[in-house]
C-alpha cells in the first residue's frame, strides 16, 4: 500500500508521505498555507487536518480583498 497523498496545484503535483497534519506537506512542497484553501472529496479542509494514505488534495489560491 502506498502511503503517500497527491497535492494539485494548478500544472504542479506533489506526491508526498500522508500520516501527517496538511500545513507539513504544503510546507514540504513549498506552498504557503495562508495562500491556498485546501479541498479534499469536494470539502474544504484546514491545514490542521490530517493527511491520509491515497488521500487527493486540490488546491486553489486563496482570494481576499478590502
Amino acid at each position: 500500500m502506498d502511503e503517500r497523498a497527491s497535492i494539485k496545484f494548478y500544472r504542479q503535483e506533489w506526491h508526498l508521505a500522508a500520516n501527517r497534519p496538511l500545513r507539513e506537506l504544503l510546507e514540504e512542497a513549498g506552498v504557503a498555507p495562508d495562500h491556498v484553501v485546501a479541498i479534499r472529496e469536494k470539502r474544504v479542509i484546514s491545514a490542521d487536518t490530517l493527511v491520509l494514505p491515497g488521500d487527493k488534495i486540490r488546491l486553489v489560491n486563496a482570494i481576499s480583498g478590502g
